[in-house]
């Protein structure tokens, strides 16, 4: 049994590969007790379908900037054979705060209500190509999810959310800072989104999954949209789903409600799904940033057992500084681990990669990303990405997640049953140091260490 260990060392991720016999407990003096992790492969759960990232105007833009090699092997640490083996690409639909500007497909909605001035041509500059790229790269196997931020800034209500302390107070509508699509726009939003779907498909991209609203309660200083559950059901049972037939992309885009963060996504569900509602959706989509809320996640997965799960964001909120990529790294794992054990399905990361400075984007701040690129020429792989490409080579698409049991004192575990029939583990040690332990599964026993700090992966 080969066990790789990812670690951090002298400010840098150290990943080593070790030879690691896999004993017949049986033949061993006394059963093994203490630092066990047991696996229990009769106990199948959710079908995970594979991981993914997300194509920004921004990413594509710094992508754009490297040197054609570096470029193409950026692509294939997402993409390419040894690579994470990405199967899903998130591109946001308009106008996102990882835009180098704001910018809508049609310019002026009120003076074109017919969008007869609709181009996708910003998006056919770079994003486009860059998607179609990462596709091909992929052997065909990636799948996009479109996601938009904000409608068109003059079917909007004015900004809802306090702006350096103060209430909005006469100010126009805006693409930023929240505020609520009128009514009176619905029908014109859906029909825009489904001409936008439809306009990428006609371009050759594989675009088989739509969020109605990129986080749905959120008023961010950026381009945003705030909706509540009984709003969005009428947008999408009355206008977006009846949109997307009239554009014939229905029965090759799935929706999925929500796109936001765990710890409101079941009470959201509970009020936009009913008969009518249910079968319009395909699944849930969901982000990181309030905390763990696994619990949630889990609850969600019992009650829409129809939904697939894809956590459909996450980032550091943070530029990528250094003396933060531990604890970045960590965090990664401990969640994506976390959201296996209750449910998830998919996992999509936010930027392929950001600058030092968190961006480029239209907006002040910036955050962070598992791969940077450098002022001076070419990327820099953090610790996150090879958290991320240990998950993706042991939790392979097909695979099935199966019941496992840690010990405790910072070991978290996570076990599957890959396509082929192995057993496959992760192993998260959150403690300073090395934890020596033995990994139990159908009468067999693997004795590993777990450096601190670190994550390992092996299969059975």
């Amino acid at each position: 049994m080969i066990l790789t260990t990812v670690a951090y060392k002298n400010g840098a991720p150290l990943v080593t590969k070790a030879d690691v016999p896999v004993l017949e407990e049986a033949a061993l003096i006394g059963e093994k007790e203490w630092e066990v992790v047991g696996l229990y492969p009769e106990f199948e759960y959710q079908t995970f379908r594979g991981c993914g990232t997300a194509l920004t105007e921004s990413a594509c833009y710094l992508l754009d900037r490297l040197a054609p090699e570096e470029r193409e092997s950026l692509l294939r640490l997402w993409f390419g054979e040894g690579g994470v083996d990405a199967r899903f690409i998130r591109c946001h639909l308009d106008s996102c705060d990882y835009s180098l500007t704001e910018y809508q497909a049609v310019a002026d909605v009120l003076s074109d209500p017919e969008f007869e001035t609709f181009t996708i041509e910003r998006d056919l500059r770079s994003v486009i190509p860059t998607v179609l790229e990462a596709v091909r790269m992929s052997g065909g196997k990636a799948r996009v999810m479109l996601s938009p931020w904000s409608p068109p800034a003059e079917w909007k209500t004015p900004p809802t959310q306090i702006a350096d302390g103060r209430l909005p107070e006469n100010e126009p509508p805006s693409r930023n800072r929240g505020g609520k699509l009128k009514p009176e726009f619905y029908a014109s939003w859906a029909k825009y989104i489904a001409k936008y779907v439809k306009a990428w498909l006609d371009a050759g991209v594989p675009v088989t999954m739509l969020t109605p609203q990129n986080e749905t309660i959120a008023a961010n200083d950026w381009d945003s949209c705030v909706w509540t559950a009984g709003e969005m059901k009428i947008f999408v049972r009355d206008h977006l789903a009846p949109a997307l037939r009239a554009a014939g992309v229905d029965g090759r885009v799935g929706l999925y409600a929500w796109d936001h963060n765990k710890e409101h996504m079941l009470e959201h569900l509970d009020a936009l799904i009913d008969g009518e509602t249910a079968p319009l959706f395909d699944g849930v989509a969901y982000h990181w940033y309030t905390g763990d809320h696994f619990e949630a996640l889990g609850l969600t997965a019992g009650k829409y057992p129809q939904f697939t799960l894809i956590h459909s964001e996450s980032c550091p909120l943070h530029p990528p500084t250094h003396g933060v990529e531990l604890d970045d790294a960590l965090a990664y794992a401990h969640d994506m681990l976390g959201d296996l054990n209750h449910g998830m399905e998919g996992w999509i990361d936010w930027n392929i990669t950001v600058d030092r400075r968190g961006g480029p984007r239209h907006t002040p701040g910036g955050f962070s990303a598992p791969v940077v690129c450098e002022d001076r020429g070419g990327y820099t792989k953090q610790l996150a990405y090879e958290f991320i490409k240990l998950f993706s080579e042991i939790v392979v698409p097909g695979s099935v997640r199966i019941a496992s049991s840690a010990y405790g004192q910072g070991i978290e575990a996570a076990a599957v049953r890959r396509p082929d029939g192995a057993l496959g583990v992760l192993l998260l040690n959150l403690s300073d140091r090395p934890s020596a332990l033995s990994v139990r599964a159908e009468g067999r026993v693997a004795e590993l260490t777990v450096p601190a700090k670190g994550m390992a992966g092996c299969v059975i």
